[in-house]
């Protein structure tokens, strides 16, 4: 089987899981198979989840609050997978179908989709022999040996205002242990902001200044956009102390572009990306 595994990485509520979802949406009925897999997936149970030493609170924003081993295993897997029942059988194993966000996504009209992009701008970029899994995680980019397992990188960006404003609009995740867990006040400026420009620098560092900053709470800070970066592709390398081997090609998307013709360039892009 030609299967292909894609990144969609980003902070917390950037609007990962809309722009996989919208792939869906858009390649399923053009006769391309597409499978989810939420990073989240790989969670540890919440009473493994480190503590932060400063808040005592604990962190999901760190690589150790996941069997990324497990995730790495589950990855080579898929890729290995001699046919569609055997990729039936990974997802039902290790419930790869299981969204912990999935109660806080608003319900819509699956049949109605003004920001799909026309069948003739996407049919000249299909490959319909490929089977496309979309991983969508917050932590995709914080090592070599992770970006490596993919066969194309997307980077979803919004500026830290936008991404509060959206997380808080959230009214918690539910675990994999049963728990439902909900952020603690102030959890996002002192966890998840930080860990993300920490566990991304590869990445963010390509973005403007302006993406990176996280003002204070109801003050209106104007964004420096730093010319137009959606759509760019950019050469990412680690700073780990290995010799370097070719950069990780990343699409980054600006997922403030919305509204039918923002979402349906983004949408665009992406394809483009991931089946060049």
């Amino acid at each position: 089987m030609n299967i292909q595994l894609i990144a969609v990485g980003g902070s917390s509520a950037s609007g990962k899981s809309m722009l996989t979802e919208q792939l869906r949406r858009i390649l399923t009925p053009h006769g391309c198979e597409v499978r989810m897999l939420r990073q989240d997936t790989f969670f540890l149970p919440n009473d493994q989840i480190p503590l932060d030493p400063a808040t005592g609170e604990a962190n999901w924003e760190l690589p150790s609050a996941m069997d990324l081993s497990l995730m790495s295993r589950v990855l080579a897997a898929i890729r290995s997978a001699p046919s569609r029942a055997a990729l039936d059988a990974l997802w039902a194993e290790h419930a790869l179908e299981r969204d912990a966000q999935e109660h806080t996504r608003a319900a819509d009209d699956r049949d109605a989709m003004p920001w799909a992009p026309p069948a003739d701008t996407l049919l000249p970029h299909l490959r319909r022999d490929r089977v496309v899994v979309l991983v969508d995680g917050f932590l995709l980019y914080h090592a070599r040996a992770v970006a490596k397992q993919f066969d194309a990188a997307v980077f979803v960006a919004a500026d830290g205002a936008t991404c509060r404003a959206r997380r808080a609009a959230r009214s918690g995740y539910a675990c994999s242990d049963g728990i439902f867990w909900s952020d603690p006040p102030g959890y996002f400026d002192a966890l998840v902001w930080p860990a993300y420009l920490e566990q991304n620098k590869a990445v963010v560092r390509h973005l403007p200044p302006g993406m990176r900053v996280l003002p204070p709470v109801d003050e209106a800070v104007e964004v420096d956009e730093g010319g137009k970066w959606g759509g760019s592709v950019v050469p990412v390398t680690f700073d780990d102390g290995e010799e370097e081997e070719e950069p990780v090609r990343v699409l980054l998307v600006d997922s403030r572009n919305r509204g039918d013709e923002g979402m349906r360039e983004n949408l665009v892009a992406v394809v483009k990306h991931i089946f060049a």
